[in-house]
Protein backbone atom coordinates (compact mmCIF):
# COMPACT_ATOMS: atom_id res chain seq x y z
CA UNK A 1 0.00 0.00 0.00
CA UNK A 2 2.75 2.43 0.93
CA UNK A 3 4.49 2.01 -2.43
CA UNK A 4 1.39 2.94 -4.41
CA UNK A 5 0.57 6.01 -2.34
CA UNK A 6 4.15 7.28 -2.14
CA UNK A 7 4.86 6.82 1.58
CA UNK A 8 3.54 5.26 4.76
CA UNK A 9 0.45 7.41 4.81
CA UNK A 10 -2.84 6.49 6.43
CA UNK A 11 -4.95 4.53 3.94
CA UNK A 12 -8.03 3.64 6.00
CA UNK A 13 -10.94 5.70 4.69
CA UNK A 14 -8.97 7.07 1.72
CA UNK A 15 -11.25 7.81 -1.25
CA UNK A 16 -9.02 10.14 -3.30
CA UNK A 17 -5.24 10.19 -3.57
CA UNK A 18 -3.44 12.34 -6.15
CA UNK A 19 0.37 12.43 -6.11
CA UNK A 20 2.35 14.19 -8.84
CA UNK A 21 5.50 12.23 -7.94
CA UNK A 22 3.90 8.86 -8.72
CA UNK A 23 4.27 7.39 -12.22
CA UNK A 24 1.04 5.52 -11.54
CA UNK A 25 -0.73 8.84 -11.06
CA UNK A 26 0.61 11.13 -13.82
CA UNK A 27 0.70 10.64 -17.59
CA UNK A 28 4.28 10.14 -18.85
CA UNK A 29 3.78 13.14 -21.14
CA UNK A 30 3.31 15.34 -18.07
CA UNK A 31 0.48 17.17 -19.83
CA UNK A 32 -2.52 16.88 -22.13
CA UNK A 33 -3.45 19.51 -24.72
CA UNK A 34 -3.58 17.27 -27.82
CA UNK A 35 -6.23 15.04 -29.38
CA UNK A 36 -6.56 11.53 -27.95
CA UNK A 37 -4.15 12.25 -25.11
CA UNK A 38 -4.48 9.95 -22.13
CA UNK A 39 -5.86 11.65 -19.03
CA UNK A 40 -3.21 13.59 -17.15
CA UNK A 41 -3.88 12.32 -13.65
CA UNK A 42 -5.35 9.25 -11.96
CA UNK A 43 -6.83 8.54 -8.55
CA UNK A 44 -4.39 6.12 -6.91
CA UNK A 45 -7.24 4.66 -4.88
CA UNK A 46 -9.23 3.83 -8.03
CA UNK A 47 -7.07 3.92 -11.16
CA UNK A 48 -10.01 3.35 -13.52
CA UNK A 49 -11.72 6.62 -12.53
CA UNK A 50 -12.09 9.26 -15.23
CA UNK A 51 -10.54 12.55 -14.14
CA UNK A 52 -10.55 15.57 -16.43
CA UNK A 53 -8.26 18.59 -16.42
CA UNK A 54 -8.05 21.85 -18.30
CA UNK A 55 -5.98 21.48 -21.46
CA UNK A 56 -2.98 23.46 -20.26
CA UNK A 57 -2.66 22.06 -16.72
CA UNK A 58 0.66 20.21 -16.54
CA UNK A 59 3.63 19.31 -14.40
CA UNK A 60 5.46 22.51 -13.63
CA UNK A 61 9.08 21.35 -13.37
CA UNK A 62 9.63 19.92 -16.86
CA UNK A 63 10.82 21.36 -20.18
CA UNK A 64 8.01 21.17 -22.73
CA UNK A 65 8.17 20.55 -26.45
CA UNK A 66 5.51 20.57 -29.18
CA UNK A 67 5.86 17.82 -31.80
CA UNK A 68 4.18 17.56 -35.20
CA UNK A 69 4.39 15.07 -38.03
CA UNK A 70 2.83 16.39 -41.26
CA UNK A 71 2.25 14.97 -44.69
CA UNK A 72 3.26 16.89 -47.81
CA UNK A 73 2.80 19.60 -48.84
CA UNK A 74 3.49 20.83 -45.28
CA UNK A 75 2.29 24.31 -46.22
CA UNK A 76 -1.21 22.95 -46.85
CA UNK A 77 -1.63 21.30 -43.44
CA UNK A 78 -2.90 22.71 -40.15
CA UNK A 79 -0.76 24.03 -38.62
CA UNK A 80 1.22 24.82 -41.74
CA UNK A 81 4.95 24.08 -41.90
CA UNK A 82 5.24 22.91 -38.27
CA UNK A 83 6.70 19.51 -39.11
CA UNK A 84 9.23 19.05 -36.28
CA UNK A 85 9.99 19.76 -32.62
CA UNK A 86 9.36 23.24 -31.17
CA UNK A 87 10.34 24.33 -27.65
CA UNK A 88 7.27 25.20 -25.58
CA UNK A 89 3.81 23.84 -24.82
CA UNK A 90 1.43 23.75 -27.81
CA UNK A 91 3.68 26.26 -29.55
CA UNK A 92 3.05 26.70 -33.28
CA UNK A 93 4.75 30.04 -33.81
CA UNK A 94 8.25 29.95 -32.28
CA UNK A 95 11.37 28.81 -34.10
CA UNK A 96 11.64 25.05 -34.30
CA UNK A 97 14.41 23.20 -32.52
CA UNK A 98 14.45 20.56 -35.24
CA UNK A 99 12.54 20.45 -38.55
CA UNK A 100 11.40 17.13 -39.96
CA UNK A 101 11.36 15.79 -43.49
CA UNK A 102 10.67 12.53 -45.36
CA UNK A 103 10.12 10.15 -43.60
CA UNK A 104 11.57 8.62 -40.38
CA UNK A 105 12.80 11.35 -38.04
CA UNK A 106 14.78 10.63 -34.88
CA UNK A 107 15.85 12.64 -31.82
CA UNK A 108 16.98 11.57 -28.34
CA UNK A 109 16.88 13.32 -24.95
CA UNK A 110 19.63 12.38 -22.47
CA UNK A 111 18.01 12.15 -19.03
CA UNK A 112 21.37 12.24 -17.24
CA UNK A 113 22.17 15.74 -18.52
CA UNK A 114 18.65 16.96 -19.36
CA UNK A 115 19.75 17.87 -22.86
CA UNK A 116 19.41 16.67 -26.44
CA UNK A 117 21.91 14.15 -27.81
CA UNK A 118 24.26 15.92 -30.23
CA UNK A 119 23.71 15.93 -34.01
CA UNK A 120 26.97 14.05 -34.49
CA UNK A 121 25.31 10.83 -33.32
CA UNK A 122 22.79 10.97 -36.18
CA UNK A 123 23.79 10.07 -39.72
CA UNK A 124 20.55 10.01 -41.68
CA UNK A 125 20.14 11.48 -45.14
CA UNK A 126 18.84 14.94 -44.13
CA UNK A 127 18.19 17.43 -41.30
CA UNK A 128 21.67 17.22 -39.73
CA UNK A 129 21.39 13.47 -39.82
CA UNK A 130 18.07 13.25 -37.93
CA UNK A 131 16.00 12.27 -40.99
CA UNK A 132 16.28 8.75 -42.41
CA UNK A 133 14.53 8.57 -45.77
CA UNK A 134 13.29 5.01 -45.93
CA UNK A 135 11.02 5.98 -48.85
CA UNK A 136 13.76 5.89 -51.49
CA UNK A 137 16.72 5.01 -49.27
CA UNK A 138 16.10 1.35 -48.66
CA UNK A 139 17.91 -0.59 -47.41
CA UNK A 140 20.76 1.78 -46.58
CA UNK A 141 18.68 4.23 -44.53
CA UNK A 142 17.22 1.42 -42.46
CA UNK A 143 20.72 0.13 -41.79
CA UNK A 144 21.93 3.60 -40.85
CA UNK A 145 19.04 4.16 -38.45
CA UNK A 146 19.69 0.80 -36.81
CA UNK A 147 23.40 1.55 -36.46
CA UNK A 148 22.79 5.01 -35.00
CA UNK A 149 20.17 3.64 -32.61
CA UNK A 150 22.59 0.99 -31.33
CA UNK A 151 25.35 3.56 -30.81
CA UNK A 152 23.05 6.00 -28.99
CA UNK A 153 21.55 3.23 -26.83
CA UNK A 154 25.07 2.23 -25.76
CA UNK A 155 26.34 5.76 -25.15
CA UNK A 156 23.19 7.03 -23.42
CA UNK A 157 21.54 4.16 -21.56
CA UNK A 158 19.23 6.54 -19.70
CA UNK A 159 17.49 8.40 -22.51
CA UNK A 160 14.12 9.14 -24.06
CA UNK A 161 13.81 8.36 -27.78
CA UNK A 162 11.50 10.28 -30.13
CA UNK A 163 10.66 8.89 -33.57
CA UNK A 164 8.27 10.72 -35.90
CA UNK A 165 6.89 9.53 -39.20
CA UNK A 166 6.12 12.39 -41.58
CA UNK A 167 5.75 13.27 -45.25
CA UNK A 168 3.46 10.26 -45.79
CA UNK A 169 5.84 7.77 -44.17
CA UNK A 170 5.14 4.31 -45.55
CA UNK A 171 8.29 2.20 -45.29
CA UNK A 172 9.23 2.70 -41.63
CA UNK A 173 8.11 -0.87 -40.95
CA UNK A 174 9.42 -2.47 -44.16
CA UNK A 175 12.61 -3.64 -42.46
CA UNK A 176 12.17 -6.21 -39.68
CA UNK A 177 15.05 -4.85 -37.61
CA UNK A 178 13.76 -1.28 -37.77
CA UNK A 179 10.27 -2.44 -36.84
CA UNK A 180 11.70 -4.39 -33.90
CA UNK A 181 13.36 -1.19 -32.61
CA UNK A 182 10.17 0.83 -32.97
CA UNK A 183 8.18 -1.78 -31.09
CA UNK A 184 10.82 -2.16 -28.38
CA UNK A 185 10.54 1.62 -27.86
CA UNK A 186 6.84 1.05 -27.15
CA UNK A 187 5.32 1.32 -30.63
CA UNK A 188 2.17 -0.65 -31.50
CA UNK A 189 2.33 -4.40 -32.01
CA UNK A 190 0.10 -3.90 -35.07
CA UNK A 191 2.01 -1.26 -36.99
CA UNK A 192 0.00 0.93 -39.43
CA UNK A 193 0.33 -0.41 -42.94
CA UNK A 194 -0.68 2.72 -44.84
CA UNK A 195 1.19 5.96 -45.52
CA UNK A 196 1.13 7.53 -42.09
CA UNK A 197 2.04 10.35 -39.76
CA UNK A 198 2.84 9.26 -36.21
CA UNK A 199 4.70 10.29 -33.05
CA UNK A 200 6.42 7.69 -30.88
CA UNK A 201 8.05 8.66 -27.57
CA UNK A 202 9.56 5.81 -25.57
CA UNK A 203 12.71 4.12 -24.40
CA UNK A 204 14.46 0.80 -25.08
CA UNK A 205 12.81 -2.07 -23.28
CA UNK A 206 9.29 -0.68 -22.94
CA UNK A 207 8.00 -3.29 -25.36
CA UNK A 208 5.20 -3.13 -27.90
CA UNK A 209 2.10 -1.11 -26.99
CA UNK A 210 3.78 0.52 -23.95
CA UNK A 211 5.04 3.80 -25.41
CA UNK A 212 5.11 6.93 -23.28
CA UNK A 213 3.34 8.60 -26.20
CA UNK A 214 1.90 7.05 -29.35
CA UNK A 215 -0.11 9.34 -31.60
CA UNK A 216 -1.18 8.24 -35.06
CA UNK A 217 -2.86 10.82 -37.31
CA UNK A 218 -4.69 12.18 -34.28
CA UNK A 219 -5.22 15.73 -35.59
CA UNK A 220 -6.37 14.60 -39.04
CA UNK A 221 -5.63 11.94 -41.63
CA UNK A 222 -2.44 13.87 -42.39
CA UNK A 223 -1.27 15.30 -39.06
CA UNK A 224 0.08 13.79 -35.84
CA UNK A 225 0.53 16.03 -32.79
CA UNK A 226 1.75 15.63 -29.22
CA UNK A 227 3.26 17.61 -26.40
CA UNK A 228 5.83 16.14 -24.03
CA UNK A 229 7.50 17.32 -20.84
CA UNK A 230 11.12 16.24 -20.47
CA UNK A 231 12.59 14.45 -18.65
CA UNK A 232 9.74 11.93 -18.68
CA UNK A 233 8.03 11.84 -15.25
CA UNK A 234 10.66 14.20 -13.89
CA UNK A 235 12.77 11.04 -13.95
CA UNK A 236 15.28 10.90 -11.08
CA UNK A 237 13.94 14.17 -9.69
CA UNK A 238 10.34 12.92 -9.74
CA UNK A 239 9.93 13.89 -6.09
CA UNK A 240 10.08 17.47 -7.33
CA UNK A 241 7.04 17.02 -9.56
CA UNK A 242 4.05 19.27 -9.03
CA UNK A 243 1.01 20.48 -10.96
CA UNK A 244 1.18 24.13 -11.92
CA UNK A 245 -2.14 26.06 -11.67
CA UNK A 246 -2.20 29.43 -13.45
CA UNK A 247 -5.02 30.95 -11.37
CA UNK A 248 -7.30 31.64 -14.34
CA UNK A 249 -8.64 28.35 -15.77
CA UNK A 250 -6.58 25.39 -14.53
CA UNK A 251 -8.45 22.71 -12.61
CA UNK A 252 -8.81 19.02 -11.87
CA UNK A 253 -12.37 17.67 -12.08
CA UNK A 254 -12.47 14.38 -10.19
CA UNK A 255 -16.16 13.84 -10.97
CA UNK A 256 -19.25 13.26 -8.86
CA UNK A 257 -18.86 9.60 -7.96
CA UNK A 258 -20.94 8.61 -4.96
CA UNK A 259 -17.82 7.82 -2.93
CA UNK A 260 -17.21 11.58 -2.62
CA UNK A 261 -20.65 12.16 -1.08
CA UNK A 262 -19.56 11.83 2.52
CA UNK A 263 -22.01 11.77 5.39
CA UNK A 264 -20.47 11.47 8.81
CA UNK A 265 -16.83 12.57 8.44
CA UNK A 266 -14.29 14.08 6.05
CA UNK A 267 -10.59 14.88 5.92
CA UNK A 268 -9.11 17.13 3.21
CA UNK A 269 -5.34 17.22 2.89
CA UNK A 270 -2.84 18.71 0.41
CA UNK A 271 0.73 19.80 -0.21
CA UNK A 272 0.52 23.15 -1.97
CA UNK A 273 2.49 26.30 -2.69
CA UNK A 274 0.71 29.59 -3.45
CA UNK A 275 2.89 31.76 -5.67
CA UNK A 276 1.24 35.10 -4.98
CA UNK A 277 -0.65 36.82 -2.22
CA UNK A 278 -4.41 37.15 -2.64
CA UNK A 279 -7.11 39.54 -1.54
CA UNK A 280 -9.91 36.98 -1.26
CA UNK A 281 -9.32 33.20 -1.36
CA UNK A 282 -8.06 30.40 -3.60
CA UNK A 283 -9.61 26.92 -3.61
CA UNK A 284 -7.52 23.85 -2.87
CA UNK A 285 -10.26 21.17 -2.62
CA UNK A 286 -13.97 21.79 -3.17
CA UNK A 287 -17.15 19.70 -3.24
CA UNK A 288 -19.76 22.40 -3.74
CA UNK A 289 -22.41 22.58 -1.01
CA UNK A 290 -20.54 19.84 0.90
CA UNK A 291 -16.94 20.56 1.98
CA UNK A 292 -14.03 22.81 1.05
CA UNK A 293 -10.51 23.83 2.03
CA UNK A 294 -8.91 27.03 0.71
CA UNK A 295 -6.17 29.57 1.29
CA UNK A 296 -7.30 33.09 2.10
CA UNK A 297 -5.90 36.44 3.08
CA UNK A 298 -6.71 35.35 6.63
CA UNK A 299 -4.86 32.04 6.30
CA UNK A 300 -6.24 28.52 6.01
CA UNK A 301 -10.02 28.30 5.62
CA UNK A 302 -12.28 25.28 6.11
CA UNK A 303 -15.93 25.04 5.12
CA UNK A 304 -18.41 22.30 5.99
CA UNK A 305 -22.04 22.27 4.84
CA UNK A 306 -24.03 20.80 7.69
CA UNK A 307 -27.79 20.39 7.44
CA UNK A 308 -27.77 22.59 4.34
CA UNK A 309 -25.93 25.55 5.90
CA UNK A 310 -22.27 26.48 5.50
CA UNK A 311 -20.02 26.60 8.55
CA UNK A 312 -16.72 28.41 8.06
CA UNK A 313 -13.50 28.42 10.02
CA UNK A 314 -10.54 30.63 9.21
CA UNK A 315 -8.24 33.16 10.80
CA UNK A 316 -5.09 31.08 11.19
CA UNK A 317 -3.09 34.02 9.88
CA UNK A 318 -1.73 34.55 6.38
CA UNK A 319 1.82 34.17 7.66
CA UNK A 320 1.16 30.52 8.49
CA UNK A 321 0.69 29.82 4.77
CA UNK A 322 3.50 31.79 3.09
CA UNK A 323 3.83 32.29 -0.66
CA UNK A 324 6.43 30.35 -2.67
CA UNK A 325 6.81 27.81 0.14
CA UNK A 326 5.57 24.23 0.22
CA UNK A 327 3.02 23.80 3.01
CA UNK A 328 1.08 20.78 4.19
CA UNK A 329 -2.52 21.67 5.03
CA UNK A 330 -5.24 19.49 6.49
CA UNK A 331 -8.82 20.00 7.65
CA UNK A 332 -10.92 17.37 9.41
CA UNK A 333 -14.50 17.06 10.61
CA UNK A 334 -16.82 14.39 11.97
CA UNK A 335 -20.33 14.54 13.27
CA UNK A 336 -19.35 12.39 16.25
CA UNK A 337 -16.70 14.86 17.41
CA UNK A 338 -18.78 17.87 16.42
CA UNK A 339 -15.67 19.86 15.41
CA UNK A 340 -13.85 21.12 12.35
CA UNK A 341 -10.10 21.02 13.00
CA UNK A 342 -7.18 22.51 11.08
CA UNK A 343 -3.53 21.51 10.83
CA UNK A 344 -0.54 23.13 9.14
CA UNK A 345 2.64 21.11 8.59
CA UNK A 346 1.30 18.40 10.86
CA UNK A 347 0.64 20.76 13.75
CA UNK A 348 -2.85 21.34 15.18
CA UNK A 349 -3.91 24.99 14.72
CA UNK A 350 -7.49 25.45 15.86
CA UNK A 351 -11.03 24.10 15.81
CA UNK A 352 -14.64 25.23 15.59
CA UNK A 353 -17.94 23.58 16.43
CA UNK A 354 -20.10 22.02 13.69
CA UNK A 355 -22.52 19.24 14.62
CA UNK A 356 -24.98 19.05 11.70
CA UNK A 357 -25.05 16.14 9.26
CA UNK A 358 -22.88 16.71 6.19
CA UNK A 359 -24.85 17.79 3.11
CA UNK A 360 -24.56 15.63 -0.02
CA UNK A 361 -24.71 17.03 -3.54
CA UNK A 362 -24.35 15.98 -7.19
CA UNK A 363 -21.61 18.55 -7.89
CA UNK A 364 -18.16 17.26 -8.86
CA UNK A 365 -15.18 17.12 -6.55
CA UNK A 366 -12.70 19.75 -7.79
CA UNK A 367 -9.04 20.49 -7.15
CA UNK A 368 -7.89 24.04 -7.76
CA UNK A 369 -11.22 25.78 -8.22
CA UNK A 370 -14.75 26.21 -6.96
CA UNK A 371 -17.79 24.91 -8.84
CA UNK A 372 -19.15 26.42 -12.05
CA UNK A 373 -21.01 29.11 -10.14
CA UNK A 374 -19.17 32.42 -10.00
CA UNK A 375 -16.83 33.41 -8.50
CA UNK A 376 -14.71 30.34 -9.19
CA UNK A 377 -11.68 31.25 -7.03
CA UNK A 378 -9.06 29.37 -9.04
CA UNK A 379 -5.92 28.25 -7.24
CA UNK A 380 -2.84 30.27 -8.21
CA UNK A 381 0.29 28.23 -7.55
CA UNK A 382 1.31 24.59 -7.24
CA UNK A 383 -0.30 21.47 -5.82
CA UNK A 384 1.74 18.28 -5.54
CA UNK A 385 -0.55 16.03 -3.51
CA UNK A 386 -4.24 15.99 -2.58
CA UNK A 387 -6.15 13.46 -0.51
CA UNK A 388 -9.72 13.08 0.70
CA UNK A 389 -10.87 10.61 3.38
CA UNK A 390 -14.35 9.59 4.42
CA UNK A 391 -13.05 9.65 8.00
CA UNK A 392 -11.76 12.18 10.52
CA UNK A 393 -8.01 11.65 10.86
CA UNK A 394 -6.68 12.04 14.37
CA UNK A 395 -3.92 14.51 15.18
CA UNK A 396 -1.46 11.61 15.28
CA UNK A 397 -2.57 10.43 11.81
CA UNK A 398 -2.27 13.91 10.31
CA UNK A 399 1.25 14.09 11.75
CA UNK A 400 2.00 10.65 10.29
CA UNK A 401 0.98 11.77 6.79
CA UNK A 402 3.09 14.91 7.09
CA UNK A 403 6.16 13.01 8.28
CA UNK A 404 5.73 10.36 5.56
CA UNK A 405 5.73 12.89 2.74
CA UNK A 406 7.72 15.95 3.89
CA UNK A 407 11.05 14.76 2.45
CA UNK A 408 9.64 15.23 -1.04
CA UNK A 409 9.46 18.95 -0.30
CA UNK A 410 12.89 19.41 1.24
CA UNK A 411 11.65 19.32 4.84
Amino acid sequence: MGARYGGKIVTDGLVLCLDASSPKCISPAGCVGFNNATQLIKNLVSLSDTITTSSDLRLGNLTYYTIYGLTYPESSQTPANRDGITPGFNDTSSSMLLAFSRDLNYAVWNNDTNSWVADSYFNGERIDGHCYDTYDGQPSQHAQFQSDYAAIKSAFPDATHIVVGSHAAENNDSDANTLAILQDLGGPSSWPTDRAEYILVGKPGLGADNAYIWQYQNNSDYVAHANVGLPIQGHKSAYGNYLDFDGSDDEINVGNDSKYNLNNAVTMEAWCKPNSSISDYDIIINKENCYEISWTSEGLRTAISGDGSWYWMSGTGAGTFPTNTWTHVCSTWSQSSGYMRQYINGVYINQASETGALTTDSSPLLIGRRSNSAPTYFWHGSIAQARVYDAELTAAQVKQNYEATKAKFGL
